[in-house]
């Protein structure tokens, strides 16, 4: 193997960290299988969820992703339109997603579990959806447990 080669693969397997939406335009996607994404505090709205939703839509080697959206303003459709673009994600193993004091309800809510059921790989999901709108946490924590390629499931209310 040579030199770029080694080098490629390590770059490969390196976490990567990214603190604001703009760091994702330039990225080169399909490299990285790694990645923790905190956009906290950063008045993400319906608007620019789709923005990051184009950035990650294009990472089809991601297996392992950390999104940290804590305190913004994402309501029923960003939180749909984020788990259809994960969906394109189709390595993607693990999911950790911090979707603490938002602005979603539970058909919100809901509709993101039924997209994370197609999820073919994804083995380990943690969720945290303190602060939000949602009344029916049952039903989610049912709908999600449907999903028996989940070998470890975590919702932090």
């Amino acid at each position: 193997m040579g030199c770029s080669q080694i080098k490629k693969k390590k770059m490969l397997k390196e976490k990567q960290y990214f603190n604001q939406l703009e760091e994702l335009q330039n990225i080169q996607h399909q490299i990285y299988f790694i990645m923790e994404i905190n956009l906290s505090w950063r008045q993400i709205n319906e608007e620019s969820i789709l923005c990051l939703c184009i950035y990650l839509q294009k990472c089809a080697n991601l297996q392992n992703l950390t999104l940290i959206l804590f305190h913004n303003y994402i309501g029923d459709q960003g939180i749909l339109d984020l788990s259809i673009a994960l969906s394109k994600c189709v390595n993607l193993t693990t999911l950790k997603l911090d979707l603490i004091s938002n602005l979603f309800f539970d058909d919100g809510i809901i509709n993101f579990a039924n997209e994370i059921l197609k999820y073919p790989k994804l083995k380990i999901l943690i969720l945290y959806i303190n602060n939000n709108m949602i009344n029916r946490k049952l039903k989610l924590r049912n709908k999600i447990k449907k999903a028996k390629r989940l070998v470890k499931f975590s919702i932090f209310q």
